[in-house]
Order: structure tokens, then C-alpha cells, then sequence
């Protein structure tokens, strides 16, 4: 009797334990976030984007399409980015084809990018613009 009681004392012990950690997948809220990214007036043609949080948190990533165009994912693929303030980078950027070149840069500093709850947050994100640093290749 006394090991039939220990069996099953361990039976509901793991499954405790598998409900426990089954609860334990919630995480800061997202919002969508999609644009385009522009140098010059020129369409990126490739490349990634990045959305870091400011307080801390999972980063958002995207990758810059063809035309421009990206959406970004933090959890699952195009989920969207923590809501709140970031900073963002675009890292290997291409413009042109022809030339064997990439490029980097970020946000100049305290110029957040904001992700607003419960919307689409769309952006279009021009490189050449003051707002953005080049960085080193």
C-alpha cells in the first residue's frame, strides 16, 4: 500500500510540475510593427533591422526585403516588438546590387523609436536623415 501511495504521490508531483512550467510562456506585451527603409531616397534591397528596448527585454528582429519593406518578430515571426521606447539599428543594409557593399547604422542617441500597444505601428525609416549615425564596416 505504501508504495502504491509513493507512486502516486510522484504521479501528481510531475504533473505539478508540468502544469507549472506549461504557465510559465506569458511575456511582455507586443505590438506589430512593420515599414520601409529608405538611403537617399533609395530603397534598402536587403539587410536586417533591429528594435532594442530600452528598459531591457527581448529585441525585435526583422529582415528588410527587396522592396524595402520589413515586419518585425520578438517571440514568434512577425509578432512585433515590445511595446515602449527602443533603439533601433539597421545592420547590412544593401542599396545597390552593383556595388559589393553594406551598410550599418543607428539611432542617434535619445532619438527613440516609439512602440505604441494595441496598434499597427508602421514607420518609415529614412536613413540620411539626422536621426540616424553610420557606423563603422
Amino acid at each position: 500500500m505504501t508504495t502504491k501511495l509513493s507512486g502516486i504521490l510522484q504521479f501528481l508531483s510531475f504533473l505539478v510540475c508540468v502544469f507549472l512550467v506549461g504557465c510559465g510562456t506569458a511575456h511582455p506585451p507586443v505590438a506589430k510593427v512593420n515599414g520601409k527603409v529608405t538611403y537617399n531616397g533609395q530603397q534598402a534591397i536587403g539587410g536586417r533591422i533591429l528594435f532594442l528596448p530600452v528598459g531591457g527585454g527581448k529585441q525585435g528582429i526583422g529582415t528588410i526585403r527587396s522592396d524595402g519593406t520589413f515586419e518585425l518578430g520578438t517571440f514568434a515571426k512577425n509578432d512585433g516588438a515590445l511595446v515602449g521606447n527602443h533603439q533601433a539599428m539597421i545592420v547590412r543594409a544593401v542599396f545597390d546590387k552593383a556595388r559589393d557593399e553594406s551598410l550599418a547604422f543607428r539611432r542617434s542617441e535619445g532619438q527613440w523609436i516609439v512602440v505604441e500597444p494595441e496598434t499597427v505601428n508602421e514607420f518609415v525609416i529614412e536613413l540620411s536623415s539626422g536621426d540616424w549615425v553610420a557606423l563603422a564596416n
